[in-house]
């Protein structure tokens, strides 16, 4: 699963659509010369190679004078493709089209066209406003004032630049409301992605600390409609955090309602609709609202044609990971381990083919569930294929939580298939991990203390040690805490103990207990 380093002109060249290719071309040609030339035949070689080889390129351009300096042609190759992108999106980029304009209004001024240059700004404050571009109104805001003292203010009223001031303060406003949100919701998903939900006084203390911060951050004046959904995003995240779940689901089904009446932001960010409906399907499924959770998967699937969306390449990636992981978790958590398994071959396949672009977290994630969903068919074998893919896996630390559970499965694995030598060394393994971690909580230690005296029993006293686990589990689910909520998430412990202790199949308790 490490995350091989890639060239960086290999990478961007493999991520051009074919229009981004002919546009490249038609700009290479426009641009033609020796050099040029030499630039396109060494884009089309590398474009078609399956992977960067170096060595392979000298050889086969050997005596080639571009290879003389091959670093700076490869510099040169990449910038020649970052211009000539620039010009394909100039036009289907907001961004791209505002900062044209503002170049246009400096050239117009420097032309003493004066009036071209204010009808130009004036047409670009009216798109900067209309996609809550608050820097952008900024920059506009400067040219227009420098426009006004060149002609000595002789053309205009003291309510037209009190407009201006107030369009400038209420842009400067909600810039420093913006700011303030991200980096608060930056160090709120660090610590989210790093612990998970909240376990401990600790995590929660710093999650209020940074729900507190929020509030102070968001004044009583209204918010833009890109910073609402930056309040709304980070307040399902807090909520959720601390598994408060049904407050989390309003948060974000204000967020959908928000998106899908301001189609600006949606059409633009279409990431921020397709991320808001799939941490939804999440919490429905937590809800135990199945038709609800279904009806978002069905908007996951259908929202780009419903939206006439282009989808790029990343976000492409995006929803092919969460939509499968979404899917299933749903599977899986309503008992159906036979359909979600028949979709792995597919999803590993995906993930072969994006290889090298997936986070290491995403990748632990997949093969957690994969290992659950063979846990949950009894091929231990399966699952503990999968379990050791991710403690093999280097820098895994990146998610403990992940980690954690895995280390709970190797042992329930170990168990089931009998590895009696095994079992005592990953025992002691997994109480290393969780105890320098901080990580022993009372799920932890009620799963501990019954696999180190599990073998030790007679089989009557095996019986006894099945039903005192599952009366353990079940009471930590009626107190509701967070503990319950966490170790339910990631796998349902509670019953499987059920499945042992009535030898009744794993997936049919499952499937009773939702019905």
């Amino acid at each position: 699963m490490s995350k091989e380093t890639q060239e960086p002109l290999f990478e961007l060249i493999k991520s051009l659509s074919k229009s981004e290719k002919r546009y490249f071309k038609l700009h290479i040609s426009r641009h033609s010369s020796n050099g040029n030339s030499n630039y396109a035949t060494l884009f089309d070689y590398i474009d078609r190679s399956g992977q960067y080889n170096e060595q392979e390129i000298i050889s086969h351009f050997k005596n080639e004078p571009f290879l003389n300096n091959f670093s700076i042609t490869k510099r040169r190759l990449y910038d020649q493709i970052i211009t000539s992108l620039n010009g394909y999106h100039s036009t289907n980029s907001v961004d791209a089209q505002l900062y044209k304009m503002l170049q246009g209004a400096t050239i117009l001024y420097n032309k003493a066209l004066y009036s071209q240059a204010t009808k130009l700004l004036n047409s670009a404050s009216k798109l900067a406003e209309k996609y809550e571009r608050h820097t952008v109104i900024l920059e506009i805001s400067q040219q227009q004032q420098r426009l006004q003292e060149t002609k000595h203010y002789s053309s205009i009223k003291i309510e037209e630049v009190e407009e201006l001031q107030n369009r400038s303060n209420a842009a400067i406003n909600q810039l420093q409301i913006q700011t303030g949100l991200w980096f608060t919701k930056s160090k709120l998903f660090m610590e989210l992605n790093q612990k998970g939900l909240t376990r401990d006084d600790r995590h929660r203390n710093k999650l209020e600390e940074y729900h507190h911060q929020i509030k102070e951050q968001c004044p009583t004046t209204a918010l833009s409609v890109s910073n609402t959904y930056l309040y709304n995003h980070i307040e399902a995240a807090y909520y959720f955090a601390i598994n408060d779940f049904e407050k989390s689901m309003v948060y974000l089904s204000n967020n959908i309602r928000l998106l899908e009446s301001n189609l600006f932001l949606l059409e633009e960010f279409p990431n921020y609709y397709f991320g808001t409906l799939s941490n939804a399907v999440y919490i429905a499924e937590q809800l135990h609202q199945p038709e609800q959770a279904d009806a978002l998967l069905d908007k996951i699937k259908t929202f780009p044609t419903a939206y006439n969306l282009h989808l790029s390449d990343d976000l492409t990636l995006k929803m092919f990971l969460s939509s499968s992981s979404i899917e299933l978790s749903m599977l899986t958590s309503r008992g159906e381990f036979v359909a979600a398994r028949e979709i792995i071959p597919v999803i590993e396949s995906g993930l072969k083919l994006h290889a090298g672009k997936i986070p290491i977290q995403k990748q632990l994630y997949f093969a957690y569930l994969f290992a659950g969903i063979h846990i949950g068919l009894t091929d231990f074998s399966g699952g503990l294929k999968w379990i050791n893919t991710i403690l093999n896996t280097p820098n895994m630390e990146s998610n403990e939580e992940i980690v954690a559970y895995t280390h709970i499965l190797n042992l329930i694995v170990h168990l089931e298939l009998k590895n009696d030598q095994l079992l005592p060394y990953a025992l002691k393994s997994t109480q290393r991990f969780l105890k320098t971690r901080n990580r022993l909580h009372t799920f932890e230690q009620i799963i501990l203390q019954f696999i180190s005296g599990f073998n030790s029993y007679k089989q009557l006293d095996q019986q006894e040690a099945w039903e005192k686990l599952h009366d353990e589990l079940h009471k930590l689910r009626s107190t509701n805490e967070p503990e319950f909520q966490k170790m339910k998430t990631y796998f349902d412990f509670e019953t499987w103990a059920k499945s042992k202790l009535t030898n009744k199949r794993f997936d049919e308790l499952i499937r009773e207990r939702n019905n």
